[in-house]
């Protein structure tokens, strides 16, 4: 599994379609997901993304995304390392 199916494409296809209600539910999933497998690399960056969407907070979404990409990323590099 890589970072981007871990992840989904619906959270950032919502995103750039800035629908927030189903980038909430995308992010409120993932959230659960992560939370039940302990990645705790990237658990505060979920967590986080999903509140500022279920509050519709106005933020950088797109930067907190990328940072959740960006970490993603690197815990399934070592992942897939260790084979």
């Amino acid at each position: 599994m890589c970072a981007e199916e871990l992840m989904s494409d619906a959270l950032g296809q919502a995103l750039k379609a800035q629908d927030l209600d189903r980038a909430f539910d995308a992010a409120h999933k993932l959230k659960g997901g992560v939370n039940n497998l302990a990645l705790e690399p990237i658990s505060a960056y979920i967590c986080e993304l999903t509140e500022l969407l279920r509050n519709k907070t106005p933020g950088d979404y797109d930067k907190l995304y990328g940072e959740l990409m960006k970490e993603a990323k690197a815990l399934f590099a070592l992942t897939d390392e260790q084979g």
